[in-house]
């Protein structure tokens, strides 16, 4: 039996200087582990019995170059205890016309397995088109403005309305139309063991400063009330 506990890959090079090298950092083995939702790199175990075959599958991000180009390089499969697995030369060659976005309008391509192992959306950077989140401090709680929303915050914590922005097209003119989402203010209602209500007195919400970024806006408010109220 062999595990696997990782695999080492050598940068490719181009026969001839036909295109930029692709480094190391440009090739993944999918089996092995990557990034997860969180954003946390997480690994995987992989082994193979004896006298049984394992497949272990490979990704290059592959430049825009001539068709004909032809990559070569060496991979390595460290296993975890035991001898040294021999080196495997790797060649790549280059087919056909470059494809725009790296292939991701073809679902069929499977061109979108590069977008595995991504940390976009997991910095404090909004991703295009996405604009930087702001907010404004109100007497009760805030407004946060995001790409074609504000969103006002009462006083529970909870959103007292979300207007909408569209833009739409009128007699060949752009118009920008304003929605209100909420047909009223999000509330939480609480109940006693009798079935009445309990009044809720709220403090506030206050945003946390020093925790905003250009990608979120956190902020906590406190609600008291007593049964019998």
């Amino acid at each position: 039996a062999v595990d696997v506990a990782h695999v080492e890959f050598t940068p490719l090079a181009a026969a001839g200087g036909a295109g930029p090298p692709i480094p190391e950092n440009a090739q993944t083995c999918f089996n092995l582990g990557g990034v997860g939702a969180d954003g946390a790199a997480f690994t995987k175990p992989y082994g193979v019995q004896k006298g049984r075959v394992g497949v272990l599958w490979m990704g290059v991000d592959v430049p825009a170059v001539p068709a004909g180009t032809v990559y070569r390089g060496v991979v390595r499969v460290v296993p975890k205890a035991g001898a040294a697995l021999p080196p495997l030369a790797v060649t790549v060659r280059v087919e056909g016309a470059a494809v725009g976005d790296h292939g991701a309008e073809d679902i069929y391509s499977l061109a979108r397995l590069r977008w595995l192992n991504s940390r976009r959306g997991h910095d404090a950077t909004p991703a295009a088109p996405y604009s930087p989140v702001r907010y404004t401090e109100t007497a009760e709680g805030a407004v946060v403005y995001l790409l074609n929303k504000d969103v006002t915050i009462g006083a529970a914590g909870l959103p007292l309305q979300a207007a909408v922005r569209t833009t739409k097209t009128r007699f060949g003119k752009e118009q920008v139309v304003t929605t209100d989402a909420l047909a009223a203010p999000v509330e939480v209602v609480v109940v006693d063991s009798t079935g009445a209500d309990v009044v809720l007195r709220h403090g506030g919400a206050r945003v946390d400063a020093a925790a905003a970024t250009a990608a979120s806006v956190s902020w906590a408010a406190v609600s008291r009330g007593t049964a019998g109220d």
